[in-house]
């Protein structure tokens, strides 16, 4: 009988750590790739550093997987651009990772009111913060966190070399427009 729990508590926790970590059963599921970005506003001279997962961060917000990207200036220390997106298994899971995420990228300093000329408002996010300030390392940085669905999404940008801070919205605001093609794209398939 003590053999026969046995096979059976081995049996469950086999078929239990097979299962995806994070399964979209009632939640929009977009395969990452296509949170790829191949042209943004930047000037000539940045180029593209990262594109992959942030596996530390994914952990931190409670996230299933990420995709993201990262531009810097071609010029040491000129700047930089990136944004990462998260999925989460539900938009209740998606509220609570945007909440973290706002909390370990508000540096203290950092202001959620940034002059007019560096606003950008998401028409699409169902939720969106932006928040501006000055770190030893970066002079200025502004980063954005909006969740969309079940996803959440982080905006840093330290301008420099061509890069200026007039262009946030530009910047913050071609993220967002290729967000919501991606997930209008999604919908309709």
């Amino acid at each position: 009988m003590l053999r026969l729990k046995l096979r059976v508590v081995f049996v469950v926790i086999a078929l239990v750590t097979m299962l995806p970590a994070c399964t979209p059963a009632t939640s929009l599921s977009i395969s990452m790739e296509e949170f790829g970005i191949t042209s943004l506003p930047l000037p000539e001279g940045w180029e593209k550093r990262r594109d992959s997962a942030n596996e530390r961060r994914e952990q931190e917000l409670g996230a299933c997987e990420s995709r993201g990207q990262d531009w810097a200036s071609t010029k040491p220390g000129r700047g930089g651009f990136g944004f990462d997106v998260y999925r989460f298994e539900s938009v209740t899971l998606a509220k609570k990772g945007y909440e973290t995420a706002l909390r370990l990228l508000r540096k203290p300093g950092f202001t959620l009111t940034p002059p007019p000329e560096y606003q950008y408002t998401s028409d699409f996010a169902d939720q969106y913060t932006i928040f501006c300030g000055s770190l030893e390392t970066t002079p200025g940085t502004c980063t954005a966190v909006a969740r969309y669905a079940n996803y959440v999404v982080t905006v840093g940008l330290a301008p420099g070399d061509g890069v200026t801070w007039e262009q946030i919205p530009a910047l913050f605001g071609a993220v967002d427009h290729h967000i919501r093609m991606v997930m209008e794209n999604a919908s309709h398939k």
